[in-house]
């Protein structure tokens, strides 16, 4: 499929797939930690359990995006991954709510089931809408598959309630893991990766040679035609020449097993210093405003329902507001994203951010929540609709999954560390509001490493730092 003219179509089932993914992620994080919370663990332990799916996504979900640039199958490079894992990780959600009655070790069990098994095809599938459009047109085709992923967040916050008052939390958890299996199918039938990532059976080929990275010699010598006469004296020449000392070879640059195993599985990127010094600051504000983000998202259900008085079946109803932001500026946020550049549009959702989460931290009524929440929705989705594209225009097509990877390790290693480290300030203060300042000052930090460090990932910057234009 040529990346100029993939279908609207294809775009839509892409989103569909997010739509499932967001649906299954918002059932997990809006209402475990109530289940976990019925069980008896603080809110410390709470957090732990949360991290799992970030610890995974730290560890093997970037391995497995850099595997992805490597494999090569009937269906593509990355819908593989999808097609075997995401079954497994429907079935482990759906059984979770079971589990809670039986024991929370078998609770466990199944979290880890189905974290790992999402960590497997998350990145690859991340990888397929680059794979599919043009870096021009990337922040838009993002915003309209995270316009689909708001949508499955909303299906699950605008109904869960409803679910969870007739069929308790098996309901949403249910209803997540049919539309994730039913997606996915569709996901794999309708939409062709490009033949070039295809091939009649499943193996895997290696990017680079890794002898030949770094300035090592490279063997891959053209073969030299020589004239006939030049032929002709060559062969008069005698077949015997006295002996010479023999001149030790100079040895070969040394690799040791471990930089081999790194890039086979990771490549190494074609980067000047100032291009590499822009990847590692975005990276780092990924890292910083997803602390930020991560602990909001995976407390503020409880935040609701133990601060505010929620009820549970209603906690999920207080966010729709924020989800519908987002819906409606997904799109819009993509464009202007295209217009005055992905770096300032994430800087300027981030401080955005930073200053609303202080006057949050005030607010003590759910009234006035419902009222701002649709602030930072329009504000974050601006954040997370230009991070991928930034991050991944520094590849270029043949390191689309490696980078998509390092985009996710990024937000998973904030990801592992925020959730426990908030569920301790909160456990040693009482004091739930602090999550607003928590998160404040991680937007802030982010918003001025953006600003004052990245130079690099605007649109057609592959093109220009002479790798492989997507």
């Amino acid at each position: 499929m040529n990346q100029s003219s993939v279908s609207f179509k294809s775009l839509l089932l892409i989103g569909l797939g997010f739509f499932a993914v967001s649906a299954s992620w918002a059932a997990y994080n809006a209402y475990l930690p109530l289940i976990l919370s019925g069980a008896g663990l603080t809110t410390a332990g709470i957090g732990v359990v949360m991290a799992l799916d970030n610890v995974f996504g730290l560890t093997v979900q970037p391995l497995f995006g850099m595997i992805s640039d490597r494999t090569r199958s009937p269906w593509g490079r990355r819908l593989p991954f999808a097609l075997i894992c995401a079954p497994i990780a429907a079935i482990a959600l759906m059984l979770m709510p079971v589990a809670a009655n039986i024991g929370v070790s078998i609770l466990i069990i199944l979290v880890v089931i189905y974290t790992l098994t999402m960590a497997f095809w998350r990145a690859p599938i991340v990888a397929l809408m680059p794979d599919l459009v043009a870096p021009e047109g990337r922040s838009r085709a993002n915003g309209v598959i995270n316009f689909m992923g708001s949508l499955g967040n909303v299906l699950i916050f605008g109904i869960g309630g409803l679910l969870v008052a007739r069929f308790a939390f098996a309901g949403p958890f249910t209803l997540a893991g049919v539309l994730m299996i039913v997606a996915v199918v569709l996901l794999v039938v309708f939409v062709h990766e490009n033949p070039a990532f295809r091939s009649p059976k499943l193996s895997f080929i290696s990017l680079r040679d890794p002898l030949t990275e770094h300035g090592s010699i490279s063997t891959d010598v053209p073969p030299v035609s020589l004239p006939d006469d030049a032929t002709r004296a060559l062969a008069e020449l005698p077949t015997s020449a006295p002996a010479t000392p023999a001149i030790p070879a100079e040895p070969l640059p040394a690799v040791g097993i471990w930089t081999r195993i790194r890039n086979l599985i990771a490549p190494p990127l074609s980067l000047t210093p100032p291009q590499k010094r822009s990847l590692l600051f975005i990276l780092a504000a990924m890292f910083v405003y997803t602390m930020g983000a991560n602990a909001v998202d995976t407390f503020v259900t409880l935040y609701l329902h133990q601060e505010l008085g929620v009820p549970e079946s209603q906690v999920t109803l207080n966010l729709l507001p924020y989800l519908a932001a987002s819906i409606l500026f997904a799109i819009p946020a993509g464009f202007i994203g295209q217009w005055i550049g992905r770096r300032n549009s994430m800087a300027i959702g981030l401080a955005g951010s930073a200053v609303l989460f202080m006057y949050l931290w005030g607010v003590t009524d759910v009234a006035t929540l419902r009222l701002l929440m649709p602030i930072y929705g329009v504000l974050w989705i601006t954040v997370i609709v230009n991070a991928l594209p930034l991050t991944v225009e520094l590849g270029g097509v043949e390191h689309t999954g490696t980078l998509t990877a390092y985009y996710y390790l990024a937000g998973s290693s904030g990801a592992v560390i925020s959730p426990i480290l908030f569920g301790v300030i909160r456990d040693l203060t009482g004091d739930f509001s602090l999550i607003f300042v928590y998160a404040a000052v991680a937007f802030a930090i982010a918003s001025i490493v953006l600003v004052g460090f990245v130079r690099h990932g605007e649109a057609g910057d592959s093109a220009t730092l002479g790798v492989a234009a997507a």
